[in-house]
């Protein structure tokens, strides 16, 4: 739909601006699509807070259902320009009209995941997979390169990296990690979903948009994810931060303290996805909830209490038990415990997918490290009919440019698509794997699709959000927006690090072009054994 903008003459502009300055809250008109503070006209003010929201800063009066103005699928820094056009009059509409997008939830075109017996099913498709953890998708615990704290808020294009990786990898699921406590040792800020004093509990709205975000761009990319509740260990903040914050007490027996993280569940169930309009309990691609990662201290009561309290409110869910070294009896035994699972235990895999057959239950490995023998644990899981397996970790893009590192077990964490032969060859078992676990063959990987190339403030500083599945980039110059590229680079790679402060970091800039004096356009091909991708969007710079 086409819209052409309101023209203001100058009176009109006055006034305007006293009227935000001094009624704030009142809007005039309805909300329309670029309109991100929701005031009743779109403004520079809109394009400033887009751009703020590109980088991380998250500002609180914020609507993103009516940032995405030329409708990519990403809240970028292009939106922010086109916003800002708008305002000026140089563009009298955006590519998709100005209508905000519906808020009624969009048609659920996937199935929840259901269990028969010691089977996983997807419909009537028997369900099986080979993935990843991503701890880092709903809040990050490492730098972007140089920039600002090692514990901050994700952004949509690093969920939707992670997301397009695994897609590539063929995983179909992926599990993330818990959700933060106040007082976890890596918690910077008091930034944390939980957080409260003297029992009363409060939860942050803000990480939890993130985390609606990254549920609404999995089922936007037809993958699930499960998801850890809380955690047993102190570096997230975990069951001993939880028992703190709601009044003290043993985690584990204290009714008090039981009965805080039941009301935690049952918000956490009822809670509306501010993307997509769905409550939790009704998303069909959360596959499962896990009571916590690694919970070995949980005691029978414990289990069965939490358990049936989920279940009584999330019938459409299955429930893991969070296991570590070993699998509870009571796990087994308890008909609102679907699944059970365990942690770096790679020569008990069958023995436990046997233990928890002779149950009615499927058993999932959900972690191992990069140290393992993966093709045998991979070999293992599909021959002894487990349910799936999921190696640790996987680290994406940073918006920044460049990747996110963090040191797993001996070595760093794994980087798709593999940067060095060791994690080439992790990436291609597992890959082989997720369909061979299906009963399906492997399919070409498909080229990339194009990068972002971010504002360029001096040619020696140019950085790209990268693609998914790219090996390398070429870097292309031109003296006009519209013609003659000459390529600068052909095999130029984003995987680069750093040390910096006592940890590996991304190394920016991504790329440096030592030109002469003058106007520069920019652009960038993402490329892999498929071809090359579309060029990027064109940015200029000078010197």
């Amino acid at each position: 739909m086409k819209y052409n903008k309101k023209k203001k003459n100058g009176f009109s502009r006055i006034l305007s601006i006293l009227f935000f300055c001094f009624i704030p809250i009142i809007s005039l008109y309805p909300a329309e699509l670029g309109d991100v503070n929701e005031s009743g006209g779109i403004d520079i003010v809109d394009a400033l807070l887009i751009a703020q929201y590109y980088v991380g800063l998250y500002p609180s009066n914020f609507n993103q259902s009516y940032a995405d103005v030329d409708c990519d699928g990403d809240v970028d820094i292009v939106d922010a320009l086109q916003v800002a056009r708008y305002y000026v009059g140089l563009i009298d509409s955006f590519p998709c009209g100005t209508t905000p997008p519906p808020t009624s939830p969009p048609a659920v075109t996937m199935n929840f995941i259901t269990r028969s017996g010691t089977r996983l099913y997807d419909g009537d498709r028997e369900f099986r997979f080979v993935s990843v953890n991503i701890p880092n998708y709903f809040i990050l615990e490492d730098r972007a390169a140089t920039v600002g704290n090692k514990w901050h808020r994700v952004t949509e294009f690093e969920q939707r990296d992670a997301c397009r990786t695994v897609k590539r990898l063929g995983g179909q699921v992926f599990r993330t990690y818990t959700f933060s406590v106040q007082g976890g040792v890596n918690v910077e800020n008091n930034l944390a979903h939980i957080t409260g004093q003297n029992g009363n509990l409060s939860y942050n709205e803000e990480l939890f948009r993130d985390v609606d975000r990254g549920i609404a761009i999995a089922a936007e990319e037809g993958l699930r994810m499960y998801i850890p509740i809380i955690d047993n260990w102190e570096w997230f903040g975990g069951c001993g931060e939880f028992a703190a914050v709601a009044g003290g007490g043993d985690f584990w027996t204290s009714q008090t303290v039981k009965n805080k993280f039941k009301d935690f569940l049952t918000w956490l169930l009822d809670r509306t996805n501010t993307v997509n309009g769905r409550k939790y309990k009704d998303e069909p691609a959360i596959m499962a909830w896990e009571l916590g990662n690694e919970i070995d201290k949980a005691n029978d009561t414990w289990i069965t209490e939490m358990a049936a309290h989920i279940k009584s409110r999330d019938p459409n869910h299955l429930i893991i038990d969070g296991g570590h070294k070993s699998i509870p009896q009571v796990s087994l035994s308890s008909p609102d415990v679907d699944i059970v699972t365990t942690h770096y235990t790679d020569g008990e895999i069958q023995n436990f997918t046997q233990r928890a057959a002779s149950s009615g239950k499927p058993y999932i490995y959900g972690e191992y490290s990069t140290d393992s023998s993966v093709q045998n644990i991979v070999d293992t899981v599909i021959s002894a009919g487990s349910a799936g397996c999921l190696i640790w970790s996987l680290r994406f893009r940073t918006g920044y440019g460049g990747f996110y590192f963090h040191q797993d077990f001996s070595g760093d964490s794994l980087q798709y698509p593999g940067f060095d032969s060791n994690e080439r060859n992790i990436f291609s078992i597992l890959r082989n794997g997720a369909y061979r676990i299906r009963g399906l063959s492997v399919p070409a990987e498909p080229v990339p699709p194009a990068p972002v190339l971010l504002p360029i403030s001096s040619p020696n500083d140019i950085n790209w959000q990268g693609s998914a599945g790219a090996t390398h980039y070429i870097v292309q110059r031109s003296g006009s927006a519209g013609g003659n590229w000459s390529t600068l680079s052909s095999n130029v790679t984003d995987i680069g690090n750093t040390n910096y402060d006592g940890q590996l970091v991304a190394r920016l800039p991504l790329y440096s072009d030592n030109t002469g004096n003058g106007t520069w356009y920019y652009r960038v091909i993402a490329v892999n054994g498929a071809g090359e991708s579309e060029p990027s969007n064109v940015v200029s710079a000078g010197n």
